[in-house]
């Protein structure tokens, strides 16, 4: 057992108690063998008129900064790519490349000049967790990124604001995004951009791949199996 295992151990018998720890040293032995188990929160927002001044405020801020909002594609992303070796991983990349097979899966970027500070993905066709479509009306906010070096600047909050005013301009009227349980900061700013908690989703991978997924919405109790292609 690696010694950030054992740590993540240790922190789960302190918190959760004897559960916890057996959750945890579950987790750590599928991950042995190639598995991987995720824990997300499913938050969403409503988007409508009265975002109106939000979003003016966003554009605000970029015209403030001298930043600029721009669409992006695998190609640049291969271009940034030597500048960014600590973001641009094969399976970002991968996924990237896989994105653009799928008319309604857009990516979109923050930049300051020519370098990139973060990025977003929208789909407007189904859920990147899943084949499962998404609900009438909806867009799916997925794998955004802030590079380290420009973080703590509410850029995330701006990527998340931008992305909704996008969907609002062609006519969606609700905004979805999955935010991993741990990712306190991610959690974080998207609640200070109006999106609630209401579901629980369970994501069981093999080689990046969703296999399973589960998914409990409040109350709790309730539950239901998300089938997937």
């Amino acid at each position: 057992m690696s010694q950030n295992s054992f740590r993540k151990l240790c922190s789960a018998f302190r918190r959760y108690g004897a559960a916890g720890f057996m959750v945890c040293g579950a987790v750590s032995v599928l991950q042995r063998f190639g598995w991987n188990v995720k824990a997300m929160w499913m938050c969403d927002r409503q988007l409508g008129e009265s975002d109106r001044s939000t979003f003016e405020a966003a554009h605000c801020r970029l015209a403030d900064e001298g930043w600029s909002l721009r669409p992006l594609r695998y190609a640049d992303f291969r271009r940034l790519r030597p500048l960014h070796p600590d973001l641009l991983d094969s399976h970002l990349m991968l996924q990237l490349a896989e994105a653009e097979l799928h008319q309604g899966n857009e990516f979109v970027g923050v930049f300051d000049g020519e370098e990139l500070l973060g990025f977003g993905g929208m789909s407007f066709i189904h859920f990147a967790i899943s084949a499962e479509p998404l609900p009438p009306g909806a867009v799916y906010l997925w794998d955004d990124f802030v590079c380290p070096a420009h973080r703590g600047r509410k850029i995330h909050n701006l990527l998340i604001t931008l992305r909704c005013e996008i969907a609002a301009e062609r006519g969606r009227n609700r905004a979805l995004a999955l935010v991993h349980t741990f990712n306190k900061a991610s959690r974080k700013n998207f609640e200070e951009e109006g999106f609630r908690r209401f579901a629980l989703w369970l994501r069981l991978e093999r080689k990046f791949q969703c296999v399973a997924a589960w998914q409990w919405r409040r109350p709790f109790r309730k539950h239901r199996i998300v089938k997937l292609q």
